[in-house]
């Protein structure tokens, strides 16, 4: 037994192999779903959500990148020792180490503020005319609203990953004395030369505490924004079409969250609070959580295509199989028609 990770805590040759196989399985399934969605939305758009698809592109490409990163590193996190292999021989140096975790912090933080614009820009459009929050952002243009937000992602990967870079431990060194303390650590460090040290302090279950509860503030938050959203379209003094376009694109960013929530914040909070009781085999349980964050993205597109109708109706009119189970037999009918027109009441 190790003095800082058991042997029965690390995840077993048929866990670590059945990930790599998932891993791979999920990033394939990612790529054609990613850019099938993209071609739906750029080619199905429609007036009334031109702008806000690229929001959703946006977000889908960040996801993307960070899902991409996530197969290239394939990471098993060995909680709460503060050090991580890589399922993947790709990386072997000490300058490979350093990069790719550098990239695939900057695309995990891609992914989660590109979906804090889209939240945003929903949030604004939903509050009344006269709320402050309209006149402060409503009709910001298009170019200072792409310069903010591009100047918000600098500084936010800048004050992030600076810090970081700076708090990286010299990896051979670190090594090389966890390695002299632990024989775990040392066999592992053998077998799996992408071994990476995030910290020289052993046990970070008390650095995570803070995330821990970061982590459930933002699900609180978010939730009170969607349900202050929900009641801002209800209230506000719209027309049919425009209310039962803002609902549409209400329910398709609820669920959006709502996977988000269950895929990645979920598992999230649920490894870290594991890992603060100091349950053992924490190491399994991240490489478990890995597998629900790689579903995350395709899920996303579904719920994209699915919840918005003009997207809906596109795959309907265009793919055979879904044309003859609607029973639709017409040329599809053009997407500004379709938003032109009175949606049903259930969109």
């Amino acid at each position: 037994m190790g003095v800082y990770v058991s042997e029965k805590d690390v995840p077993s040759d048929e866990l670590l192999r059945f990930y790599w196989i998932y891993k791979n399985f999920t990033i394939t399934v990612t790529i054609i779903m990613v850019f099938f969605t993209i071609f739906v939305m750029v080619t199905s758009t429609t007036r009334n959500i031109s702008k806000y698809r690229w929001y959703i592109v946006h977000s889908l490409l960040w996801s993307l990148f960070s899902d991409i990163m996530g197969y290239l590193v394939g990471p098993v996190l060995l909680f709460p020792f503060s050090c991580y292999f890589s399922v993947n021989s790709i990386i072997q140096t000490d300058l490979q180490k350093i990069v790719f975790l550098i990239v695939g912090v900057t695309a995990m933080l891609g992914k989660n503020i590109s979906v804090m614009f889209q939240f945003e820009h929903l949030y604004v459009k939903s509050q009344s005319v006269v709320s402050v929050y309209q006149k402060w952002f409503g009709d910001v243009p298009v170019r200072i609203e792409v310069l903010a937000r591009g100047a918000m992602l600098v500084v936010v990967f800048v004050g992030i990953e600076v810090p970081l870079i700076f708090a990286l431990p010299n990896q051979p060194q670190q090594l090389k004395i966890y390695s002299n303390q632990d024989r775990v650590i040392s066999y592992l460090a053998q077998k799996y030369p992408s071994m990476t040290c995030v910290s020289s302090t052993p046990n970070i279950s008390k650095p995570m505490m803070p995330t821990f509860l970061l982590m459930n503030m933002i699900a609180i938050i978010f939730s009170a924004m969607l349900f202050h959203m929900h009641l801002s379209i209800r209230r506000n003094s719209l027309n049919v079409q425009t209310y039962r376009l803002q609902m549409m694109l209400f329910w398709s960013l609820a669920a959006q969250m709502a996977a988000m929530y269950l895929l990645i914040i979920l598992p999230f909070i649920f490894g870290i609070a594991w890992i603060l009781l100091g349950v053992a085999r924490s190491p399994t349980l991240a490489v478990i959580c890995f597998c629900f964050f790689f579903l995350h993205t395709s899920v996303n597109c579904l719920l994209v295509l699915y919840f918005i109708k003009p997207y809906r109706d596109f795959i309907k009119g265009h793919i055979p199989a879904f044309r003859r189970e609607s029973g639709i037999t017409r040329s599809v009918t053009p997407m500004a028609s379709i938003m032109a027109r009175p949606y049903p009441s259930k969109v």
